[in-house]
């Protein structure tokens, strides 16, 4: 491991919006901290920094959720108690998006330049999958706050992900910038490790995560990060290995159980990555790439029927804009069409009529989707 990052790790806590930074083990701090509440049971400070460790790092979120609304007792309008309740919320999955909201709006009319808004505003639209709303959120607070590095490291993450070229290159520039600059607490590294995994810088990335879980060996992020840099690199089952330690603390993970999925079906276990698929549908009905895996599995790989036409069937109804779906229900039909067996001709022209629209305006993300086959598909289909 680079002494680099031994000596810029830390462990940071957040209240009365101020940093403080600790270094040293979690154990002596919270001792610590544990000490100074027994001679003020009412020291905000403390009582943040306590809740804090034992929903980030312990996982005991009902806990920290009872501290944090002593905290909001004794301040009532304590903004960084108000983050830290939403961060659990978004931790544990709850559904109370309008609760989650309203806490966030109170947040800003607090201080509506607490930079800690922004960031915990940007993670509790990625839960929802409001993909234009985070990268339109991150690209406002690195503007507003251009050398704040939690900002920094979340946007470069964000850049990342979109995977094109001058995004790429703006989010290493952001990166090498923190890891040389910057004191990292686990939280950090692991978006950076996530950064560098999508530019394809493996060692750091390894580095990184290995670090993180020494920091906090209860981070299901950084185990899950872990197994996807893993399935990346095509070692599938030390994948699954480190997936199944985020499982183990976290067995409604979404996205570790998707990628353990993924990880089983390039090991042509299907029975295991069918498992897993369906507990990700399970899990959220709206997880398009689990259907997908599925409809594929069972419509090409075992050839179960009854199964492959259940999950193709989806696409049409629940997932209509979904180009590679409605392909391979199209496809479907078409095959059972030339079968001679019963099919909904009428769903399946509408589908591949929408799929033709879609390719005239936007062409096609898939090589093997192209106008001409699409055409001739649904010509066939009209007898023509």
């Amino acid at each position: 491991m680079n002494q680099e990052f031994i000596n810029n790790s830390i462990f940071t806590f957040f209240y009365e919006k101020k940093q403080e930074n600790f270094r040293g083990s979690l154990d002596d701090i919270e001792k610590q901290i544990d000490k100074i509440l027994q001679l003020q049971p009412k020291n905000i400070r403390s009582l943040l920094i306590k809740a804090q460790i034992l929903y980030k790092y312990k996982l005991q979120f009902d806990e920290a959720l009872r501290i944090l609304q002593i905290v909001i007792q004794i301040d009532k309008i304590n903004i960084d108690a108000r983050l830290d309740i939403i961060q659990i919320c978004i931790l544990k999955k709850l559904k109370n998006i309008q609760q989650q909201q309203f806490l966030l709006d109170e947040c800003f009319q607090l201080d509506n330049l607490y930079w800690r808004n922004l960031y915990i505003q940007c993670i509790f639209f990625f839960h929802q999958e409001k993909v234009d709303d985070v990268f339109n959120i991150a690209k406002q607070q690195i503007d507003l706050m251009p050398y704040n590095y939690w900002l920094m490291a979340q946007m470069a993450q964000i850049y990342s992900d979109r995977k094109m070229g001058t995004d790429l290159e703006e989010s290493k520039q952001i990166v090498d910038k923190i890891m040389k600059e910057e004191e990292k607490d686990f939280e950090i590294m692991i978006r950076l490790a996530y950064t560098y995994i999508n530019l394809q810088e493996n060692e750091l990335t390894e580095q990184l995560l290995t670090k993180a879980l020494e920091l906090n060996p209860n981070s299901t992020k950084a185990y899950n990060n872990y197994g996807y840099l893993l399935r990346v690199n095509k070692d599938y089952q030390k994948s699954i290995d480190m997936c199944q330690k985020a499982i183990i603390l976290d067995s409604n993970y979404l996205d570790a159980i998707y990628n353990a999925a993924c990880s089983y079906f390039n090991l042509q276990d299907y029975e295991n990555s069918v498992k897993l698929f369906k507990k990700c549908t399970q899990i959220n009905r709206q997880k398009l790439n689990s259907y997908q895996e599925l409809a594929y599995i069972y419509m090409e790989l075992i050839k179960e029927e009854n199964s492959a036409s259940y999950y193709l069937s989806k696409f049409p109804k629940q997932f209509p804009n979904d180009e590679y779906g409605n392909n391979l229900y199209v496809l479907h039909q078409f095959r059972q069409f030339i079968e001679n067996k019963p099919i909904d001709l009428e769903q399946a022209e509408y589908t591949q009529f929408s799929n033709i629209n879609r390719i005239k305006k936007k062409g096609s993300c898939y090589p093997f989707i192209t106008y001409k086959n699409s055409q001739s598909t649904l010509n066939y289909l009209y007898n023509e």
